[in-house]
């Protein structure tokens, strides 16, 4: 794999993290959203509703005690986001370890010279 494409694995792996925190940030706003801080948190949801696929969305809403919600598709597609980012970065580190192609049967060029 070539560095570009060990750049944008990383790139990707960034982007999805950075979601994901977004994400699971706002699952625990949400868990404790009262007084003042209610409309932002809403605001955030209403902009980050738009990341969750359709069947997914609104799917595991379960009421807490403090009068918030917890958005289980929110946590769900947050946990999917971390497992991308994860296997992503796993790609890219394996791809900039391979110096290329590996010697056949162990051997390399410079021992049968």
């Amino acid at each position: 794999m070539s560095r570009v494409a060990s750049f944008g694995l990383r790139a990707v792996a960034v982007a999805c993290r950075i979601l994901a925190i977004a994400l699971a940030a706002d699952v625990v706003a949400l868990c404790l959203a009262i007084g003042p801080t209610r409309t932002p948190v809403m605001m955030a949801t209403n902009a980050l509703s738009q990341l969750v696929v359709a069947p997914l969305s609104g799917s595991f809403v379960i009421q807490t005690s403090l009068d918030g919600a917890f958005r289980g598709d929110f946590a769900l597609a947050s946990l999917a986001l971390f497992v991308i980012d994860w296997l992503c970065s796993r790609a890219a580190a394996r791809s900039a370890r391979s110096k290329g192609p590996t010697p056949r049967y162990g051997v390399s060029e410079r021992s049968t010279r």
